[in-house]
């Protein structure tokens, strides 16, 4: 997972470069480094609005800190932020079977450690950016790594040409003054992807335009073993 960091005072020099892209080591870093500094390891008990609401809009938020003390504070707008992914999805019905695997499954939100899975065959179902994250890191400990997914993606670099995050080259104001047609913006997108790797080459050559469902950010291929000797490429999985 990457994270843009507009904090000019996060000490960069934690982490390794370039510092506006982290992965989830270095994401974990930047979470501690808040909660000490912006003091934000606190937990929200109200959240109401005001009595003149109709008119300022604003709202009461009660937090109280780890020390049992509390505190209100008047906000002009608040925001719930859980994330779409809080709750996992495991749908073990759609695996017959299942009951008589005997190693362990689990879902993305449990994994911990790469290291766990070294020596071991790892099957990685579905190609998100947990996923591809997931089988990147797996792939430097365990035996093999194999990743299954229903469809073809595009996999992207999140650095760009002369080492910038992707967002920085690709987002450009004539973009929305110039008239490109859909057709010639995909086709010139879905060639620069694939002139860092061949997805045929992998079993991943995606039938949908690259905007449809979107695009799987990785900084690292999975290590593949024996790439010389030997080579798997079947539709739909990478086997190393």
């Amino acid at each position: 997972m990457a994270l843009a960091l507009p904090i000019s005072r996060f000490p960069c020099k934690l982490l390794s470069p370039p510092c506006l892209w982290q992965e989830a080591d270095n994401t974990l870093q930047l979470i501690k480094y808040l909660i000490v500094s912006f003091a934000i390891q606190r937990k929200v008990t109200a959240v109401t609005k005001r009595v003149d609401f109709t008119i300022s809009g604003q709202w009461n938020v009660t937090v109280v800190d780890e020390n049992g003390k509390e505190e209100s504070t008047v906000f002009d707008a608040v925001m719930v932020c859980i994330g779409h992914h809080v709750k996992q999805h495991l749908p073990l019905d759609s695996f017959p079977g299942i009951d008589r695997f005997k190693g362990p499954y689990m879902h993305s939100r449990e994994y911990k450690e790469p290291w766990e899975y070294r020596d071991k065959c790892v099957l990685v179902i579905g190609i998100g950016n947990s996923g591809g994250d997931i089988a990147v890191e797996v792939s430097r400990h365990a035996a093999q790594v194999m990743m299954s997914t229903r469809r073809g993606a595009w996999v992207i670099n999140r650095i760009s040409d002369n080492g910038y995050p992707l967002d920085i080259v690709t987002i450009r104001r004539y973009l929305n003054v110039i008239p490109i047609p859909e057709a010639l913006m995909n086709f010139l997108a879905e060639r620069k992807i694939n002139s860092r790797f061949n997805h045929s080459n992998y079993g991943l050559q995606a039938s949908h335009r690259n905007e449809v469902l979107g695009l799987v950010q990785q900084l690292t291929m999975p290590r593949t073993q024996g790439a010389h000797k030997r080579s798997n490429f079947q539709r739909g999985r990478i086997v190393g």
